[in-house]
């Protein structure tokens, strides 16, 4: 593997790192709910994050699909946390308005989130990491089809 992408796989496994060690305190604070779904999301995001830095070629799949469910996650965390906002603001026009900069909390998670999986889509659909070739998937070429006995050829 050439020097700069080697360099830029561990530059976004450090970028998983701080992102997730960044929402663990904000995942507790939403409530002990939220703690036995969002956790295990941010360990995910460690052990991609560890991958990244001695990247192999099944890391590109890892990365294409946990970030192509969190982009989604982004954007919708970003709108909740606007429509927070208007609603804050609606009752503060009323007399309330206590808790008015809760929807930050969801913006700052969904923008954090949001361009981390931006720049690790980019990444994986970039030629920065390994891909796999028809051998080393095993399910075609000629070597796996060799080795599974179905080329056709006499066995023997």
């Amino acid at each position: 593997m050439r020097r700069r992408p080697r360099v830029l796989l561990s530059v976004l496994g450090i970028a998983h790192l701080l992102v997730a060690v960044a929402l663990l305190p904000v995942a507790a604070f939403l409530g002990l709910v939220t703690v036995p779904v969002v956790v295990p999301g941010l360990i995910w995001l460690v052990v991609l994050g560890v991958r990244l830095m001695r990247p192999n070629t099944a890391v590109r799949t890892a990365l294409r699909v946990t970030h192509l469910l969190l982009a989604p996650l982004a954007v919708l965390l970003v709108v909740y946390g606007i429509h927070a906002l208007q609603a804050a603001g609606r009752s503060a026009e009323g007399g309330g308005g206590l808790l008015g900069a809760f929807g930050l909390i969801p913006i700052v998670i969904g923008v954090l989130a949001g361009c981390l999986s931006l720049a690790s889509l980019w990444v994986a659909f970039s030629g920065a990491v390994p891909r796999t070739t028809e051998d080393e998937r095993g399910l075609g070429g000629d070597a796996g089809k060799a080795a599974n006995g179905l080329t056709g050829a006499p066995q023997g």
